[in-house]
């Protein structure tokens, strides 16, 4: 609930449902497709690892990678964790 919080949170907030806002209970409601979630939890870990850099000016290559390899979340397939040697998804996730 808190990753879902803080993606809406860095949402643009001036255009009433135009931008989509997740809930909660929105991955309890709505089960997609294995490749699916695989997908959509490989953006949204390189969005979040892109928000954590906490540059005004962009990010670089390596700060994305930093944060990749720090940061874990509850994504549409589950638990998704990187590998801090590898920085790909840790199979137990």
């Amino acid at each position: 609930m808190e990753d879902i919080e803080y993606f809406n949170s860095k949402q643009p907030q001036d255009i009433d449902d135009y931008y989509f806002q997740g809930n909660a209970g929105y991955f309890k409601t709505f089960e997609p497709e294995r490749e699916t979630a695989f997908a959509y939890d490989s953006v949204m870990a390189f969005g979040l690892a892109a928000c954590a850099s906490d540059s005004e000016e962009g990010f670089t290559g390596p700060q994305i990678l930093e944060a990749l390899r720090a940061k874990s979340f509850t994504g549409a397939s589950g638990l998704v964790r990187m590998d801090p040697e590898t920085t790909s998804r840790d199979p137990f996730s």
